[in-house]
């Protein structure tokens, strides 16, 4: 785990040199799958954070070898973390999986009280590596967003 996304600078060179490359370098001899757990995103409503860099995830996409999830509702969370897990386990995946601080406390999507945010995960639910969910059919406007995004533009 590191503690916040501001964090990561700190420990970019060994996820990048050692933890990503070590499959790759050994001809598949040697694995370390692993899953790092980020908290990030921005601490309040929208983003910053204590070093304003708390969305610096563009390190992470251009690390090779490395799979990055970033939920955008807790049932999201629940899925995607199991899905970095298991692909850690069975192919020595390296994921780095980055939560949104300022949805911990969310319940409500449209109005108090309304319970639409804090949706129970489905134990036994993954989600595959490289899909995103959708919503609506509209022809005129598409956002694409992750994290915070999500809740911000609905």
């Amino acid at each position: 785990e590191i503690q916040y996304l501001a964090y990561l600078h700190n420990a970019e060179d060994q996820l990048r040199g050692e933890a990503a490359t070590l499959q790759f370098f050994s001809n598949g001899q040697y694995r370390n799958g692993m899953v790092i757990r980020i908290a990030g995103l921005g601490y309040q409503e929208g983003f910053g954070g204590h070093f304003h860099n708390d969305d610096s995830l563009t390190v992470l996409r251009d690390l090779p070898g490395v799979v990055v999830g970033v939920p955008a509702r807790p049932d999201d969370a629940a899925a995607m973390l199991r899905t970095l897990v298991a692909a850690a386990e069975v192919d020595g995946t390296v994921g780095v999986f980055v939560e949104p601080i300022a949805r911990y406390h969310t319940a409500d999507l449209m109005e108090q009280g309304d319970r639409l945010w804090a949706a129970a995960p489905n134990p036994a639910q993954h989600v595959p590596i490289g899909s995103a969910r959708t919503y609506g059919d509209g022809q005129h406007l598409t956002i694409l967003t992750f994290g915070n995004g999500l809740f911000m533009s609905l």
